[in-house]
């Protein structure tokens, strides 16, 4: 699957601890929404990791 311009601004943002996965766009990581390694919002105990290498990036690991 080729990377389209989209794409390209899409990420993952996903819980180490719960599981917890949802798209993120670079521009609220670029705005403070969104911090590499921040409390989940779903469990509040796990970091959350932000992953850009979707949809080939094991970050992806909640989509089908």
């Amino acid at each position: 699957m080729g990377t389209t311009k989209e794409t390209k601004d899409l990420g993952w943002i996903q819980c180490s601890q719960c599981g917890n996965g949802f798209e993120v766009h670079r521009s609220e990581v670029e705005a403070g929404d969104w911090v590499d390694n921040q409390s989940c919002p779903d469990c509040g105990l796990g970091p959350c990791e932000i992953d850009f290498t979707w949809p080939d990036g094991s970050g992806w690991v909640a989509e089908p």
